[in-house]
């Protein structure tokens, strides 16, 4: 349990891990946060698509806010140069999506 939230991890494996392992092409993934990455099936299986060459991700991760603990697959996100990292806020999260479908078409 994170806070007052928690996560169904017998749902969250038994739904996500198979798309994981069989999916190909492109992966929508809200989110990968604290919360999904106590599972450690689906932290190791994050970490391997973001290695294969057949998979695009897009995906959502919290910021890494000062003081707080990181998570390895959150820093590998992060500092991977084939990702773009986007910073959404109020102000600009209504006119985003044409930054990202432009993105997602030109790769």
């Amino acid at each position: 349990m994170i806070s007052k939230y928690q996560v169904n991890m017998l749902d969250l494996e038994q739904i996500t891990l198979k798309e994981l392992e069989h999916g190909k092409g492109f992966l929508a993934v809200d989110e990968i946060g604290k919360m999904e990455l106590t599972s450690r099936k689906f932290s190791d299986k994050i970490a391997d698509c973001v290695l294969r060459p057949d998979v695009r991700i897009f995906g959502t991760i919290p910021i890494q806010k000062a003081g707080q603990k990181s998570h390895p697959v959150l820093d590998k996100l992060r500092s991977n140069n084939q990702f773009e990292v986007i910073l959404v806020t109020k102000a600009n999260r209504n006119s985003l999506a044409d930054q990202v479908l432009s993105l997602l078409l030109d790769r």
